[in-house]
């Protein structure tokens, strides 16, 4: 379980091994963009990104060299969707700490949703596909939206619904 007391000791004592919010969610995206291009897994998303031979092999030799956050955004905005990804100086800066699992649960909070968005957006038209994601602090609290053009009622299987739902809960966050 994490608590705000937990995520404001982390952020106020990040420690130094400590990530930047804005390191925490492009290894998310990283994550995700592996999953969706695993040519091994049950599903076929690497199939609704990377469509043809030819896509796949300049697709996936793109994504080795990505390492920088621009270079990944660079490739999500080549090869899956149009990305819009932004960070207020001070959310971009903040650092948070894992004394108290605070990062560990923000990463899995981010995992879940940015693969969430990538499974819907498999499912909508290349032109259509188009996500967003924002974050800011004002005063005291932390923003952060993810948008997509996806519509739908749940994408999720239930557990992802429950593991984020538990996070967000913790952090008092909605």
């Amino acid at each position: 379980r994490i608590s705000p007391d937990d995520f404001l000791t982390d952020v106020n004592n990040p420690g130094d091994s400590a990530m930047t919010l804005k390191e925490l969610f492009f290894e998310s995206l990283r994550y995700s963009v592996n999953y969706m291009l695993d040519p091994y897994g049950e599903h076929n998303y690497m199939g609704m990104f990377l469509p043809t031979r030819d896509d796949k092999i300049a697709g996936r030799a793109d994504w080795k060299i990505a390492e920088t956050s621009s270079q990944v955004s660079a490739f999500i905005n080549t090869w899956m969707c149009s990305c819009t990804i932004t960070f207020s100086p001070e959310a971009e800066k903040l650092k948070i700490g894992n004394s108290r699992g605070s990062a560990t649960k923000l990463i899995i909070l981010l995992n879940e949703l940015t693969i969430n968005v990538f499974k819907a957006l498999a499912a909508t038209p290349m032109k259509e596909r188009r996500f967003s994601f924002a974050a800011s602090i004002d005063g005291s609290r932390l923003t952060m939206e993810l948008v997509n053009t996806y519509k739908y009622e749940n994408s999720s299987t239930g557990y992802g619904k429950v593991i984020v739902g538990n996070i967000v809960n913790g952090f008092q966050g909605d």
